[in-house]
């Protein structure tokens, strides 16, 4: 990429459809799409950064020695629990404090605090993350 990253999605089987768009076209991005959780850890360990939300790839690049850059919007793992492993995990968060309530998935309430975290301050925690 211009920046002089390689990128690799990783999803389930099931997320293959959803992720189809974002891998047609580009050559920037190479597809891990429904690997075994075995290679996914292999890929995790070689790799020097993961970016992704609270999910359990965050918390499988943490256990494997990789820094992680996570995403969280609205959600109860903002108040409860940042990732934790054997690495550092460099946050973003949808707003600056915890909010006053816990808001299940795709409510406009999360959708709304997830389109608030920009592109480009994402890109400034990965930076500040691989220095």
């Amino acid at each position: 990429t211009a920046r002089g990253y390689t990128i690799l999605l990783i999803g389930s089987p099931r997320e293959h459809d959803w992720l189809a768009p974002i891998l047609d076209g580009t050559i920037h991005i190479h597809s891990a799409v429904g690997l075994d959780i075995n290679l996914v850890s292999a890929l995790l360990q070689q790799s020097a950064l993961a970016v992704t939300n609270d999910s359990g790839i965050a918390h499988l690049a943490s256990a494997v020695g990789t820094k992680t850059v996570v995403v969280y919007g609205i959600s109860s793992s903002y108040t409860h629990s940042c990732v934790r492993g054997q690495a550092p995990s460099f946050p973003v968060f949808s707003t600056e404090k915890p909010p006053a309530q816990i808001y299940d998935k795709d409510t406009p309430e999360t959708i709304a605090a997830m389109a608030i975290i920009t592109a480009d301050r994402v890109l400034t925690t990965i930076e500040r993350a691989l220095r």
